[in-house]
């Protein structure tokens, strides 16, 4: 299992130690905005990546209804979420 905590990814193994496995350098976010619901903007996919560009995780507990008034507004939310810079963040 993975988690992350302060803009590190870590590997929970089965007697609940964790080992870190990067730092989050870069955010690939994708963002969905409904027909049906103008002006919403949601997570479609989000992977973190390392320095090197190696996915760390495809975080998909993420990827959920929520939804944000702005891309703007999701931005600040997911920078907020991981504890990392928005300009670690980048639109696919």
């Amino acid at each position: 299992m993975r988690m992350i905590e302060n803009g590190y990814v870590y590997e929970i193994n089965e007697y609940g130690e964790k080992f870190q496995i990067g730092k989050i350098a870069k955010l690939k976010l994708s963002i969905e905005h409904p027909e049906q619901l103008l002006g919403i903007s949601r997570v479609e996919s989000l992977i973190l990546c390392d320095e090197q560009g190696e996915e760390l995780m495809n975080d998909q507990d993420i990827v959920d209804n929520q939804e944000y008034h702005s891309d703007n507004e999701l931005i600040n939310e997911i920078a907020k979420h991981y504890n990392i810079s928005k300009d670690l963040i980048c639109l696919v």
